[in-house]
């Protein structure tokens, strides 16, 4: 059951719009640092020496108008 739940997050897509945000070319590193109940976080250190936070919802945090997009 939870692995026909599982989605693969789309790393690449994630860095790029992290990337377009804080208005950089390049993200240099990227680690999952966290997994809840409600959504993934992840740390970016991006080419400037800026780090990012991104949360990811899961696709199980309903409903979609109280979640946060972080």
């Amino acid at each position: 059951q939870l692995e026909a739940r599982y989605r693969r997050p789309d790393v690449l897509s994630l860095q790029q719009a992290a990337c377009q945000a804080v208005g950089v070319s390049k993200c240099i590193s990227f680690k999952k640092i966290g997994d809840g109940n409600y959504n993934k976080a992840y740390h970016l250190n991006m080419e400037d020496g800026q780090k990012i936070i991104a949360k990811v919802p899961n696709h199980n945090a309903d409903p979609r108008a109280l979640t946060t997009a972080s």
